[in-house]
């Protein structure tokens, strides 16, 4: 097995600005799928400190995924589970990089505080069975 490990941080207030742009709701649509939103959707509108976890869990994946290509934000999911634990969910092109790669696991931590989220993430490979002699 190949473990990469993925590492984001990102400031909360950055989220919060982005939100807050002229074209916030663009940004929140391109960025985070339905399932996000409704999940960092509270009484009082939008937690963005989850978004801010959700988008460092992206950022953190496309680091494990070592490619050049531009890849969706929204082939990669965060979905809380109702014991309170996290997961990764891989769609689309995100999904086939990962499979073509020989991912074989992915886990996924999220924290914040101190008006920061981060995210780490890690995967194990299966490497290609190919030898070149």
């Amino acid at each position: 097995m190949v473990v990469q490990v993925g590492l984001d941080l990102v400031s909360v207030q950055a989220i919060e600005d982005a939100l807050k742009a002229s074209h916030g709701q663009q940004y929140l649509e391109r960025v985070y799928t339905p399932l996000e939103i409704q999940e960092c959707t509270t009484q009082q509108g939008l937690d963005v400190r989850r978004l801010a976890e959700c988008f460092a869990a992206k950022e953190a994946t496309i680091k494990i995924l070592l490619t050049e290509e531009g890849i969706s934000f929204q082939g990669i999911e965060l979905r809380r589970e109702a014991t309170g634990h996290v997961r990764l969910v891989l769609t689309g092109q995100a999904e086939a990089l990962a499979r073509a790669a020989g991912m074989v696991s992915l886990a996924l931590s999220v924290a914040q505080g101190a008006g920061l989220a981060t995210a780490i993430v890690v995967a194990d490979f299966q490497p290609s069975s190919t030898s070149v002699d």
